[in-house]
């Protein structure tokens, strides 16, 4: 078998990898510093403001679902049928509807909501205790870097900007930096 790992597609992983290593970080005592480009870090006070959300991160196995469909690639090393060249997966992509509302699967403040090569448009949210969830190929984005998001807020909506595969979301979930399966974090 080869194992080759398209340029593009390497290229599009690092850089969001990277990206998303820069990006600030909220911790339950204090809040996510301020970085270019990114969302504003909110105010030792924001926490206590009408309309705030309470952000405690991710409950594994307990985490709602960003969209209803099937999974139709899995996380981690993917082989490809005709051309048997493999290449590793950080995230799943969920088949759905063009159009469908893409949801927040835990309260969260946005860091990023825009384009980003090789995913589309893409929105990531930070829900504390060092977990931001990843939704990419969005039709539109609905939310914008800084807002506060409540658990089920629609984020998005799926699109096809950066799939090859049709219309579906790309869901990727990262705890303290690393990309982790989703499976084992989405509720069933």
């Amino acid at each position: 078998m080869r194992r080759f790992v398209g340029a593009g597609a390497r290229d599009a992983a690092s850089q969001l990898e990277e990206a998303i290593r820069r990006m600030p970080k909220s911790t339950p005592s204090e809040p996510a510093a301020r970085s270019p480009g990114l969302a504003p870090a909110p105010s030792p006070a924001s926490a206590a403001e009408p309309g705030s959300v309470a952000v405690q991160g991710l409950a594994r196995g307990r985490t709602s679902r960003p969209v209803a469909g099937r999974t139709r690639a899995g996380f981690g090393r993917q082989v490809d049928p005709e051309f048997q060249t493999q290449t590793l997966r950080t995230g799943i992509e969920i088949a759905a509807p063009a159009g469908s509302s893409v949801l927040a699967v835990s309260p969260g403040r946005v860091l990023f909501a825009g384009w980003f090569r090789g995913y589309g448009q893409m929105v990531i949210v930070d829900h504390g205790a060092g977990d931001l969830s990843v939704s990419g190929y969005l039709d539109e984005a609905l939310v914008a870097a800084g807002d506060s998001v409540a658990l089920g807020q629609p984020i998005g909506s799926v699109g096809e900007t950066g799939s090859a595969s049709g219309p579906g979301l790309y869901f990727e979930i990262r705890h303290d930096g690393k990309a982790v399966d989703p499976a084992l974090w989405l509720e069933k």
